[in-house]
């Protein structure tokens, strides 16, 4: 298996995570709690200048993604981050787009590199990906017409696939002859594995 199923929900839930925090308005919530700790919903509206049922899904999204939570003092509800779970998040995207290192990028600076790691899961989680990279882990290289015949895909789905995986680097184009054929770039493979 190209993903170990342990693994790959690991990816799921990191990917539902990203998509939690790149919507713009949670993300500027996000930055509002960081930057006034222990803030309440009313705080969070008169900063936002959004209404109460709004900031209050906005903020049951975070919680559910496990990066905010809440605390109540003298009946009051105050929120504020889990910044071991964001840290862990920014490092995880910064290494898949730079495929290295830790940085220190704070939260404020985070969104470009947060929503390229939110993309980068989005194109490679998809199933019909998944299932070409199994075939290519199989085989010692395929061309388009033998993955869209085993997988069903059209040959015009199964190129547009095979494309996209190409750009996110998890699979490598060799040219042979009149064919085109397709790999397992097995070096980014084992960094995606890895950096988990």
């Amino acid at each position: 298996m190209i993903f170990d199923p342990i693994l790959l929900q690991k990816y799921r839930l990191m990917y539902l995570k990203l998509r939690a925090i790149t919507g713009p308005s949670r993300y500027y919530i996000l930055n509002i709690i960081k930057n006034n700790p222990e803030i309440n919903v009313t705080g969070l509206v008169e900063i936002t200048n959004m209404g109460q049922p709004i900031v209050s899904q906005h903020l049951a999204v975070l919680k559910k993604a496990s990066l905010v939570y809440s605390v109540v003092h003298l009946k009051e509800r105050k929120y504020a981050i889990r910044a071991e779970e964001l840290d862990s998040l920014i490092q995880f995207c910064y290494q898949i787009r730079n495929g290295k290192g830790k940085t220190d990028l704070a939260l404020n600076n985070a969104y470009s590199t947060l929503l390229e790691g939110y993309r980068y899961l989005k194109f490679l989680l998809q199933p019909g990906r998944l299932v070409l990279m199994e075939l290519l882990d199989r085989t010692q290289g395929s061309s388009v017409n033998e993955l869209s015949e085993l997988t069903k895909q059209s040959q015009s789905i199964a190129s547009q696939n095979l494309k996209i995986l190409t750009k996110l680097g998890v699979i490598a184009k060799k040219i042979e002859g009149r064919k085109s054929l397709f790999y397992i770039n097995n070096e980014r493979m084992e960094f995606l594995k890895r950096i988990f």
